[in-house]
């Protein structure tokens, strides 16, 4: 049976939801993606697929859930998308020097929850999450200094090797995946995926399957995809989903944003 997404619609407050990260809308309508199934991830598409559309749909969700985040940490070596995002639970930078030491922060984070766990018994952290969000993750690996980005992408690899269990999470974006960019050890660690419209053979491969697995789930090319559509590969049960994303005016990506300066710089 065959089904058509809407191309356009316009993102909503009641798209905010506790607990979960709305996504966009499958063929049964909102489709939100429970907190706790929650995973180290990869999002692509080339540039105009809607890209930062999504990206700032996904951290309105994170901040709505801000009761179960210990902390967002925002990484963007461009210093343009996520600067807006200076809040009191949140941390920024733009800084190469900076990148290396916060991760090997969230490292340190990942592995003393692990050490509670360990003494507590428990298979999963008990406590709130711990999430950092990476655009454009291309220009760490295009940055000049080579000991930082070796450092980075180490760190990078053992939290998606190892975080889910500690609720500390990486959500990288990035325009291409190819091991320029992203180096394939990061890459193979990252368990769920986004794939926007790219006509990159190789980011249709590594996030989510052959040509024949495309197929199975829509009907249009992936190159041909309108802007905001995307797959979404789960990591937990491997279930490809097709979803289009709403449009997210700059009028209202600025009206949130005030709202949450509003709601956690008292």
């Amino acid at each position: 049976r065959t089904y058509e997404l809407p191309t356009y619609f316009e993102w909503n407050t009641y798209y905010l939801k506790l607990e979960h990260i709305y996504l966009g809308h499958d063929k049964n309508g909102r489709y939100f993606l429970p907190l706790k199934n929650l995973t180290s991830t990869i999002c692509c598409g080339e540039s105009g697929a809607g890209k930062s559309n999504f990206l700032n749909m996904i951290i309105f969700s994170l901040l709505h859930n801000s009761d179960y985040i210990d902390k967002l940490d925002f990484i963007d070596l461009k210093g343009v998308e996520l600067s807006r995002y200076k809040l009191k639970n949140t941390t920024f930078t733009d800084n190469i020097e900076e990148t290396e030491i916060l991760l090997e922060n969230l490292k340190n984070e990942m592995n003393i929850r692990f050490q509670e766990m360990k003494e507590k018994g428990d298979l999963i952290y008990q406590g709130k999450y711990r999430i950092c969000l990476i655009d454009e993750i291309g220009t760490i690996s295009t940055h000049h200094n080579k000991k930082a980005k070796e450092n980075i992408f180490n760190s990078l690899i053992e939290i998606a090797q190892k975080g889910r269990a500690s609720k500390v999470i990486l959500l990288i974006f990035s325009q291409k995946i190819d091991s320029t960019n992203i180096p394939t050890n990061v890459l193979t660690n990252l368990q769920s995926s986004y794939l926007l419209k790219t006509s990159s053979q190789f980011n249709i491969n590594n996030t989510i399957g052959l040509q024949e697995e495309i197929e199975e789930i829509t009907r249009t090319r992936v190159q041909d995809f309108p802007k905001g559509r995307l797959i979404y590969k789960d990591g937990l049960t491997s279930e490809k989903i097709l979803i289009q994303t709403p449009y997210l005016s700059k009028e209202i990506q600025e009206i949130m944003i005030k709202y949450f300066q509003s709601r956690f710089n008292k």
